[in-house]
């Protein structure tokens, strides 16, 4: 079920990017808090925080919603995975290969 996941996480995120003027910066000032719900594993929610924090500056009000609601749901799947240590360890990796791509885009994660 959770096999491979960092081949899954990075693209979920980086398809659903869009490189948008800053003019979406509202999104930012609106939503406040994180919109992801906590999966309970630290690496994938500090991989969706980050994740979070990069494109909601980027991406309009309406598709930032459904950019979150794929989050959340990968996130409750994440929840559910029998072995979390395995789903850890491709969160981490997801979140380099995420620092790498993001770059360019202006992003940068801890």
């Amino acid at each position: 079920m959770v096999k491979n996941l960092s081949r899954w996480l990075c693209p979920l995120a980086l398809g659903m990017f869009v490189a948008l003027p800053a003019a979406y910066a509202q999104n930012a000032a609106t939503l406040g808090a994180s919109a992801i719900q906590p999966s309970g594993i630290p690496e994938c929610d500090s991989y969706f925080v980050q994740i979070e924090a990069c494109i909601k500056t980027q991406i309009p009000a309406s598709e930032y919603a459904e950019l979150v609601a794929g989050l959340n749901e990968a996130s409750r799947a994440f929840a559910a995975a029998p072995d979390k240590s395995v789903v850890a360890q491709q969160c981490t990796q997801a979140l380099q290969q995420a620092k790498d791509e993001y770059a360019a885009k202006g992003c940068t994660f801890n």
